[in-house]
Order: structure tokens, then C-alpha cells, then sequence
């Protein structure tokens, strides 16, 4: 698919969604910053929602392009696998063995759910988060790699329409006997409770290559928008009316439905302002590229600084522990610190190894 710089900030803005959420304390939702934070600041649930929808935009595009080019139907999920693996294994497994070796306390005794991408299944399990099973968006990812290219390519063009549906009604269904049968009480991280996200992705996609079908998809987004928006924020003001918020079973359609207008919005933009304010700003689009690097490092970053940088420089300096005890300072450094690392990852390490995707083109005999 052509490159558009835009969807580098989408990637951005999901991830610093994600960081703020994960790096920044809740505050009482009562209180003026709980305000802001509950009714304003986006979840990082939200981040991850449009990290999932993008992913199946930008895959079911690249597979219906590369579809419409070739008959060779092995030869294009080859390629696509080969390729995938080539931009998301390389980095995580030695990040993963950089944490051993620095004896981050990763839990030997789950390693095997990391290394097969099925942490989200260690949650379900224990029920609760353990050390790094923020991979387990990761893993979802990875399952859907593994079973989206053959229906995609197999399918045929005027049936996918019914994949597309059928995907965001098992992810509603699925949430639903998650919670209400199996009683499930982790969050709904089971893999075919993501699959609308993926689905309302891919719908998009496979509408974006026809004008009419195009149309028809603004037609009723522009329905369905205003919808989501009012169910999502009805949910968030409850607390505050006196109401106890229930169980949302259609909480990751309606980020998905949200999410897919961002992403049509940043496609289609015609604001020049945005665009290179925003869209095209260059910082933003340099954090949208490390993105991975920044999701994959960002809970493990204070133990890291700590242990390489912090610690090592108040051992020789012992004054220079008010500096990094001071919370604001400290602070800042984490971010310097998580940014500089994923920034000297992805220029080293990732790109050097993503140029091998070029043997390996989608269309190739």
C-alpha cells in the first residue's frame, strides 16, 4: 500500500495513549484532574483499539492488492509471513533476552507464553497482569496474522463482505460468553474478542478500493459515529449522574468505530493546516515509526533506567541522587530515556533487518 505519513502520527497518538495510561497515576474521578483525566484523556484501551483497527485496515489492503496482482495465493501469505516476522520477532526476542540478561523479573516460569506469543492466554489464566503481559496485544496481533491472510486470499472478493460482518459479531458474542458464561473476570483479551477491531479495519479496506462501496461505508459512519461517540461518553459520565456503569460488551466496537473515523480522517484530510501541523509534523511522525519499539519497551524502561543509568551514575556521584529522585526530573528522563533507546533500536537494529523484506515482495513468483 502507499505510504501515508499521516497513519506514522495515528500510530503516535495510539502509543502516547497507552504510556500516559500505564505511566500515569488515576486520580479520584471526583477530583478536578480525575475529571479531566476520566472524561477527556483517552484509555489506553482506546490506544490498543486503534492499534488493532489500523493493523486490519493496513493488512487486508496490502493482501487485497497484492491478491488482485497475482494467482499465487501460497506465495503471497509466504511472503506476507516471512515479512511480518522480519519487522515483529527479531526486536522482541532480543529484548526479551536483554531482560534476562539484566534479570528484569520476567518469571522464568511464564517465559514459555512470551516466546509463543500467547501471553494474553497468561492472563486469562492468573487473572490478573504479571510482569510484561502488556504483550498480550502482541499476541493477538500475531493470532490474527496466522489465520487472516487464508481467508482473505481464499474468499472470494464478492463474499468478503460476510467475513468482514461475521468477524465483529464473534467479538461481540465472544465478550459476551467471556464475561456472562465462562465469568472470565480479566479483561476481554481472549483472541476472537478482538476481532472486531480487525474486522471494522478490514471492512474499510476492502470498501476503500471502490468509489461506490466507499461511499456507501461514509454513509453510514456517518450514522454510526455520532452513535459510538454517545454511548462511549454516556458510559464515562455515569459515575457522575449516580450511576454504576455495567459491563460494555460492545466497549471495543464502538473504539473501533471511533477509530476508523480517525483513520479516514487522516487519509482524506484536505485541511493543509493539519496536515503539516499535525499529520505530517515530523516529531510526531518519528515516534508513530518507533511506535512498536516504544509499546514493546515502555514497562520495562524505568527498571532499565534504573539499573544501566541511574543507579551505575549515583554509585560513583551519590549527590546526584536528589536529581534523579526529584520526581518531575525523573520523569522526564524516563521519557528521554524510552525515547532515545527506541529511537537507537529502530534506526540499528529494525530497519537494518526490515530491509530484508525487500526480497520478499508480496507479488513475487
Amino acid at each position: 500500500m502507499k505510504y501515508i505519513k499521516g497513519l506514522d502520527t495515528v500510530r503516535a497518538f495510539a502509543v502516547i495513549m497507552v504510556l500516559l495510561w500505564h505511566w500515569y497515576p488515576r486520580y479520584p474521578i471526583h477530583s478536578t484532574v480525575g475529571i479531566i483525566q476520566h472524561l477527556i484523556t483517552p484509555t489506553g484501551e482506546f490506544g490498543v483499539n486503534l492499534f488493532f483497527v489500523l493493523s486490519g485496515f493496513l493488512i487486508t489492503g496490502i493482501l487485497l492488492k497484492a491478491k488482485s496482482e497475482s494467482d499465487n495465493k501460497t506465495g503471497i501469505i509466504k511472503n506476507f509471513m516471512i515479512r511480518r516476522s522480519l519487522r515483529i520477532f527479531p526486536i522482541y526476542y532480543l529484548f526479551i533476552g536483554f531482560l534476562l540478561l539484566i534479570k528484569f523479573p520476567i518469571g522464568t516460569e511464564n517465559l514459555g507464553y512470551f516466546l509463543t506469543y500467547t501471553s494474553n492466554f497468561l492472563v486469562i489464566k492468573e487473572k490478573h497482569w504479571v510482569m510484561f503481559t502488556h504483550t498480550w496485544s502482541l499476541s493477538i496481533e500475531e493470532q490474527f496474522y496466522l489465520i487472516w491472510p487464508w481467508l482473505v486470499l481464499y474468499i472470494r472478493n464478492d463474499r468478503l463482505k460476510y467475513l468482514f460482518f461475521s468477524f465483529i459479531a464473534i467479538a461481540i458474542v465472544s465478550v459476551f460468553i467471556y464475561h456472562f458464561v465462562l465469568h472470565v473476570e480479566a479483561d476481554p483479551i481472549f483472541t476472537t474478542c478482538c476481532f472486531d477491531a480487525f474486522g471494522i479495519g478490514g471492512l474499510y479496506a476492502f470498501c476503500s478500493r471502490d468509489k461506490e462501496l466507499y461511499a456507501r461505508f461514509k454513509k453510514y459512519l456517518k450514522i454510526a459515529l455520532p452513535v459510538a461517540v454517545t454511548i462511549y461518553y454516556t458510559w464515562k459520565i455515569m459515575p457522575y449522574i449516580g450511576m454504576e456503569p455495567k459491563l460494555n460488551i460492545f466497549g471495543r466496537t464502538i473504539d473501533s468505530v471511533i477509530a476508523i473515523w480517525i483513520i479516514d480522517l487522516t487519509i482524506n484530510n484536505k485541511n493543509e493546516w493539519l496536515r503539516k501541523n499535525v499529520l505530517e509534523q515530523k516529531f510526531l511522525n518519528t515516534i508513530g515509526k518507533i511506535s512498536y519499539g516504544i509499546y514493546l519497551f515502555h514497562t520495562c524502561s524505568p527498571f532499565i533506567m534504573n539499573k544501566l543509568v541511574f543507579d551505575p551514575i549515583v554509585s560513583v556521584v551519590p549527590s546526584s541522587a536528589r536529581i534523579f529522585h526529584n520526581v518531575i526530573i525523573s520523569e522526564v528522563l524516563q521519557y528521554v530515556g524510552l525515547f532515545v533507546m527506541c529511537y537507537l533500536s529502530f534506526t540499528f537494529i529494525e530497519n537494518k533487518i526490515m530491509n530484508l523484506k525487500k526480497r520478499f515482495e508480496y507479488t513475487a513468483k
